[in-house]
């Protein structure tokens, strides 16, 4: 496959088993006018949020809620983690993903399961998640905080992407966990998808560029991307795709980081198992990175 692939490239890590999980979470689950979100504990009292957005396993799976809970604690925020994809049970017959949102537990990522992971994904496009994430929205406005991030998990940093470009000066950065911001593409033609193809090179876009460019275009603020080592270096790598996009905002560029992990595999930090040295030792980098990085102060310009 050409640059990137549907969404997972081939060799990511699997589900976590409910037994690998790091603990309890504490927050809670609300429902918001059709869409669940889990919030974390003490939300009344924190002054700043964050938007976490799921991997393709939904907002139930691995360690996304005390991922949640963590960087809420760490930054003195309240941490939003949506539902944003109940759509397996159309694809995969009698099938749900953990907690009802995002692939079915036992789904496998090799060569031959991509073209399925695809079309799963083309179920879910922006127009339908963009219904949930603008409750989401209205919600955090109606709050007076004093500044507003997202974090996202493989597909959550293509949903991170979108609901920047819709929501233009509202965040004030974002960090992404072996990103797959090149799911972009398998909305750019439903012919191509309808056959299993890989929109990559089977497709000609209607549009000034790549699609996945053009979305990372409409980004208006730092971002600081966290690849695992299978992640596709003509996408993130020094003179990739998205990277060079960032580098070309001059005034953005210098706030933006891109961070190999190559010795981990795609879906490291949401749902690796870090009793594996390695792992721990990089998902614990990898952390302490993203902290440094939404604890910076954006300086403000008051006209």
């Amino acid at each position: 496959m050409e640059a990137g692939g549907g969404c997972c490239p081939p060799g990511s890590l699997p589900a976590l088993p409910p037994q690998a999980k790091e603990g309890q979470p504490k927050g809670n689950i609300m429902e918001m006018d059709g869409c669940r979100v889990y919030i974390t504990e003490k939300a009344e009292d924190a002054k700043r949020a964050i938007i976490m957005f799921s991997d393709v396993w939904g907002f139930g799976s691995g360690h996304h809620r005390v991922r949640a809970d963590f960087f809420a604690k760490a930054l003195g925020a309240v941490v939003y983690l949506p539902a944003l994809q109940p759509q397996t049970g159309k694809y995969f017959t009698n099938q749900t993903g953990p907690d009802n949102d995002g692939l079915p537990y036992h789904f496998p990522f090799n060569a031959e399961s991509i073209p399925d992971l695809m079309k799963w994904c083309a179920l879910n496009p922006w127009s339908e998640i963009k219904k949930k994430i603008d409750v989401l929205m209205n919600h955090i406005k109606g709050k007076n905080y004093s500044r507003l991030d997202s974090i996202g998990f493989c597909w959550g940093v293509w949903a991170a992407f979108h609901a920047s470009a819709d929501n233009p000066g509202m965040f004030s950065s974002c960090v992404g966990f072996h990103p797959s911001v090149q799911v972009e593409a398998i909305f750019a033609d439903k012919e191509t998808i309808a056959e299993g193809l890989n929109p990559w090179s089977k497709t000609k876009f209607e549009i000034d560029g790549h699609p996945v460019a053009e979305l990372a275009k409409r980004v208006d603020h730092p971002v600081y991307l966290m690849p695992a080592g299978n992640d596709n270096k003509k996408l993130y790598g020094p003179t990739g795709m998205v990277t060079q996009v960032f580098m070309s905002k001059i005034r953005l560029r210098h706030a933006c980081k891109i961070k190999y992990f190559e010795d981990m595999m795609h879906g490291y930090v949401s749902r690796g198992d870090r009793t594996d040295p390695k792992t721990n030792r990089d998902v614990t980098d990898a952390i302490k990175r993203a902290v440094a990085y939404l604890s910076y102060q954006p300086m403000i310009s008051y006209l």
